[in-house]
């Protein structure tokens, strides 16, 4: 009746994946696999983890100091800050890597807590089968044996009456023969002597048929009992059927607790190893402190240059929009493409920024073929992005002549809750972008029926108006 037990400990593996995870796997259907088949150790993600956070630092300090090299557009917004801010961003994702590790921990020994009293219930259940097994036998044993000694009894008491019936048969047989032989001696004592002798016969007659009852009496007894009996044995059977299927799990059960034993000194080790790498990151940390401390001087010094730059911008603003009340000029809207999203966001985007330039004497005009766009004007360049950012912004600007002219506008077909958190010209840093010189580059969110108000559009409209009007000042459109 012994099983391998393979069942339990996928079921066991499945409980602990599930809690360390901290995953809710109603979608997942988790199948029976060995303990052996996670994906990989818990120490290789790490280090592959960490190779990546160097990488990644390098990455952005080789991204920061190129940028500082190309970017000399109209938008004044800081370079320094965008790969400072996916340092910061490495460092939180390592600090909640750690805290998720110390969570995983806690889970491990509530689980083993918990395992540990059940274990204790179930031991504690079995011992209690085995003293009510044990009674039931020995009054079963008992019992047997008050049934032997009865039909014992009884068998001696019939006896006896056979032998006091033998012993009357006799002594019948010499009263026929003492008739015989005194047939002629006094008839009246001699019926006195029969009537004796028939009352004796019929008193012994009486107890023999009440011995007999007796018998049959406990005949039935011993036959209730024996039937008693056998359903005791066959509740000792199951019993015991129910006891060796206990045991079995009881080993189920120490071979789980083995399991995870071996699995809780591995994930000691890995604790270990992960204190070390904490050490080594803490030192790294330190020394990043020291740089963001000197990248906040050079941030004040470029705000503080920024701040003057837009006092700048304001009065050409002012300027600009003095000069541009007396003139209708021409805007062209650009969108490569014939899709119903592209030609959605398309006049999404027209009706939107002839809204917020109602103000001024300006005609938006939309164009899907690049050949029909004059470069001498204003032109905003809309990229739709639906996949990949890289990929959509260069099909946006396919076949067109970019120059300083050109507004590059990048609409995500997003919730606002879903929108980057960073600029796509932070994230775009490839060789391919740097050889295309425009004004400026924005992003936008849309959905089917408008482009929605949230932070993050309202800004930007606000900079690409103003960019637009810059350029028609600067070419006295």
């Amino acid at each position: 009746m012994k099983q391998t037990g393979d069942c339990s400990e996928d079921k066991c593996s499945n409980c602990y994946r599930k809690w360390i995870c901290g995953k809710d796997d109603e979608d997942q259907n988790v199948t029976g696999q060995n303990s052996s088949s996670i994906e990989e150790p818990k120490a290789q993600r790490i280090d592959r983890e960490l190779h990546s956070f160097v990488s990644s630092t390098s990455i952005n300090s080789a991204t920061g100091s190129s940028q500082r090299q190309t970017s000399r557009s109209s938008d004044a917004i800081p370079t320094h800050d965008r790969h400072e801010a996916g340092r910061m961003g490495n460092l939180d994702d390592t600090n909640d890597y750690i805290l998720r590790l110390e969570d995983e921990n806690d889970k491990l020994q509530r689980y083993r807590k918990d395992f540990s009293a059940t274990r204790q219930k179930q031991e504690n259940e079995i011992k209690r089968i085995n003293i009510l097994l044990c009674e039931k036998t020995n009054e079963m044993i008992q019992l047997n044996e008050q049934h032997h000694a009865d039909t014992r009894q009884l068998n001696k008491v019939l006896q006896d009456r056979k032998h006091d019936i033998r012993k009357l048969q006799e002594e019948n047989a010499s009263l026929l023969l003492l008739i015989q032989n005194n047939e002629n001696k006094n008839d009246r004592s001699f019926n006195s002597y029969k009537r004796n002798q028939d009352i004796k016969v019929s008193e012994l007659n009486m107890k023999l048929e009440s011995a007999l009852t007796s018998l049959e009496d406990k005949a039935k007894l011993i036959n209730t009992l024996q039937s008693q009996n056998q359903v005791n044995l066959d509740k000792v059977k199951s019993l015991s059927m129910h006891l060796e299927e206990k045991e079995h799990d009881i080993q189920i059960l120490k071979d789980s607790v083995k399991d995870l034993t071996l699995r809780c000194d591995e994930f000691q080790l890995e604790k270990q190893d992960n204190a070390k790498r904490v050490e080594e990151l803490s030192e790294q940390i330190e020394q990043l402190q020291k740089i963001l401390l000197q990248r906040d001087k050079e941030l004040d010094h470029l705000k503080q240059e920024h701040d003057s730059l837009e006092s700048q911008r304001t009065c050409v603003t002012v300027n600009t929009q003095r000069e541009l009340t007396d003139r209708t000029s021409t805007i062209q809207v650009y969108c490569n493409g014939s899709t119903d999203i592209s030609t959605k966001a398309s006049q999404l985007f027209t009706e939107c920024l002839q809204s917020h330039m109602s103000d001024l004497p300006v005609q938006i005009v939309q164009y899907q073929n690049p050949d029909d766009i004059n470069p001498g004007l204003p032109t905003a360049c809309l990229c739709v992005s639906v996949s990949r950012l890289g990929t959509d912004i260069l099909k946006g600007m396919k076949h067109l002549e970019v120059n300083s002219n050109v507004v590059v506008i990048v609409l995500h077909y997003k919730e606002p809750h879903s929108l980057p958190t960073q600029s796509s010209r932070r994230v775009l840093v490839g060789e391919e972008y740097k050889h295309n010189v425009h004004a400026g580059m924005y992003d936008l969110g849309f959905q089917k029926h408008s482009i929605y108000d949230c932070d993050l559009n309202n800004s930007n409209m606000g900079d690409i108006v103003e960019c637009l009007k810059y350029i028609l000042h600067r070419e006295g459109k």
